[in-house]
């Protein structure tokens, strides 16, 4: 289960925070141009990919598999609020 967290963790907030920093050094975009570009290419991921992990819950509590079910629902949560997080920064940091 630690696996599972520490790879979601990085999927969730260190890959976006690494294309920013790679946008911005080595493609040479403006740090707010970086932002909103992963911030947007994120969303469009994130979101399918949600409601797919939604619609997989729904077989997996019709089978009784409580713990896939909830892993299901916590992966979700974190990708989430990962992506909420990303978009109130990027608020914050150039629309404050």
């Amino acid at each position: 289960m630690f696996a599972f967290f520490f790879f979601l963790l990085i999927r969730t907030v260190v890959m976006p925070v690494a294309a920013i920093f790679f946008l911005k050094n080595s493609v040479g975009l403006d740090y707010e141009v970086a932002f909103v570009g992963v911030c947007i290419v994120y969303s469009l991921l994130t979101i399918p990919l949600a409601i797919w992990h939604l619609l997989k819950v729904v077989p997996n509590l019709a089978l009784i598999r409580l713990k896939r079910s909830l892993r299901l629902v916590a992966e979700v949560v974190i990708e989430v609020l990962s992506l909420a997080g990303l978009w109130a920064a990027f608020m914050l940091t150039f629309h404050a």
